[in-house]
């Protein structure tokens, strides 16, 4: 397979069976501009798909550069499907915290794919020691470069927090193009997708895997996406998303912190608490003002335009 250089910590599986036929068909592969990453299929309607993957695999690349595709064995893929449309949880910053994507992807032949629910808060009751089967097409240890088979493996929670899981790959575990893949466990005899595969040791061993719960996003991210609606997030979250390590405006932010009246300007700006003192700091540091304004534009036009458009900061 093709190895991904999307994030330095995508995982993937070293040796494992094909995963059961109950759930093949909802586990395909997803071919982004950077690389391969894993998605699961969690809704159809028609000839229009939804699948959750990570929130690293879909920075970087437009839908147009995304694909789908179906079967066990991708090289081979018993259907390929356009992504039309791609939405990172908005306030992901980086780790596995909120690492989840949702795709709306189309095409002949969608109707005949399989689904799995995602977790819901309700059903969540995610403890360490609870056993997650993890899917992918990530590299094995015979075939780190090649692989393209669908196989799973048993990983066992070591420890929860309300956003990630974390389990230790010491001997086995995901790696390079498992990312995004599902993590599976039974709620009443039914099979959900508790997780989405996020992150790991560089080597995909001797080290700590974590993934993203998935009920952790599925109020603001996974179910509202899906039902066309509104995404409930705030302003100032994504803000400061959208200016973190992997954020859609870090490069704007750093090109203002690396400039000397920018970066007074915005620590002049983060002490005020009156428009007055913000109209001295302007006037004060003005030569840094255009590089300030790069990032709000960047905020307000690109990053969050659909959370931010009330905001004072946006309207000014």
């Amino acid at each position: 397979m093709r190895k991904t250089v999307v994030v330095s910590v995508l995982v993937a599986l070293p040796s494992c069976a094909p995963v059961e036929p109950d759930v093949a068909g909802a586990v395909v592969a997803l071919s982004t501009h950077n690389g391969m990453c894993t998605a699961t299929v969690v809704e159809l309607r028609g000839e229009v798909g939804f699948a959750l993957t990570a929130g690293h695999c879909c920075r970087g690349s437009t839908p147009s550069e995304m694909s789908i595709f179906a079967g066990q064995d991708y090289a081979a893929a018993e259907a390929v499907f356009n992504v039309i449309k791609a939405q990172p949880h908005p306030l992901y910053e980086g780790g596995a915290a909120r690492d989840v994507c949702v795709l709306t992807f189309a095409g002949r032949g969608v109707d005949r794919l399989s689904s799995i629910l995602p977790m819901t808060p309700g059903e969540d009751t995610l403890v360490a020691g609870d056993d997650l089967d993890v899917v992918g097409y990530g590299a094995t240890p015979n075939d780190a470069e090649s692989n393209t088979q669908r196989r799973h493996l048993t990983v066992t929670l070591t420890r929860v927090d309300q956003l990630s899981g974390y389990y230790d790959q010491t001997e086995e575990g995901p790696c390079y193009g498992d990312s995004g893949g599902p993590a599976l466990f039974a709620v009443d005899g039914a099979v959900r997708i508790a997780a989405v595969t996020s992150g790991g040791p560089k080597d995909c061993s001797n080290g700590e895997g974590a993934n993203a719960r998935v009920s952790s996003v599925f109020e603001d991210l996974i179910e509202p996406f899906i039902n066309a609606r509104p995404l409930p997030i705030p302003c100032g979250g994504c803000m400061d998303a959208a200016v973190s390590r992997v954020g859609n405006c870090v490069d704007q932010k750093e090109t203002c912190l690396a400039d000397s009246s920018c970066n007074a300007l915005v620590h002049c700006y983060s002490a005020c608490r009156t428009d007055a003192c913000m109209i001295e700091c302007a006037t004060k540091y003005d030569s840094g003002m255009m590089k300030y304004q790069a990032i709000k534009a960047c905020v307000c036009e690109n990053a969050c335009p659909d959370y931010c458009s009330g905001d004072a900061l946006c309207r000014e």
